[in-house]
């Protein structure tokens, strides 16, 4: 069985439960990830055997946008910058890129609140009142959007909390490998 262990993964599948449980301590004991399919008919069983698995949600229900406004990155600042919304007609006013509004915006907000961005209810109701003071039409939807936008994207750029909890979690050291469930032995 010491032949084995030169293998990065170990892919098992309908072994009875000596023979599993064999393999289960040597990939265990060897932090070498085991990988067991059990196949019987139209049914199959797939398990993952690790000391650690790590499982993150990919596609939450409620994705928040993370543009990091209040530290935009230098081609950004130069690109809202140089952009003097007094000089466009109402068509192009119209199309300015509703981050474009919030990043000039957060400009003046930050001259008057000491370089901070807003951020409680009140601070954000008073600077949706900036973005609007901005429109030159009632039917400018990209100033709809800006104003939609200011509670997801006018935040501190920081990691979230579930990221941070990644990064502070000790590994596993004290599991031990699992004990196959199944009351049918395999071949």
């Amino acid at each position: 069985m010491d032949s084995l262990k030169r293998f990065s993964v170990f892919i098992v599948s309908n072994l009875s439960i000596s023979e599993y449980s064999d393999i289960a301590q040597i990939a265990w004991d060897s932090n070498i990830p085991l990988i067991i399919a059990n196949i019987v008919g139209m049914y199959t069983e797939i398990r993952i055997v690790v000391k650690e698995h790590c499982v993150i949600e990919s596609k939450p229900d409620t994705p928040l946008p993370d543009l990091r406004l209040d530290k935009p990155f230098t081609e950004l600042i130069d690109f809202y910058q140089n952009i003097d919304l007094s000089l466009f007609t109402d068509t192009e006013h119209a199309h300015i890129p509703f981050v474009v509004i919030l990043l000039k915006c957060l400009d003046q907000w930050k001259i008057c609140h000491g370089g901070e961005i807003p951020k409680n209810y009140k601070e954000k109701t008073e600077f949706k009142s900036l973005i609007n003071a901005l429109r030159r039409k009632t039917d400018e939807e990209n100033f709809d959007e800006a104003c939609q936008n200011v509670n997801k994207c006018v935040v501190n750029a920081s990691l979230p909390s579930h990221i941070k909890e990644l990064f502070e979690d000790r590994p596993v050291t004290s599991a031990r490998p699992p004990r196959h469930s199944g009351s049918r032995q395999r071949r």
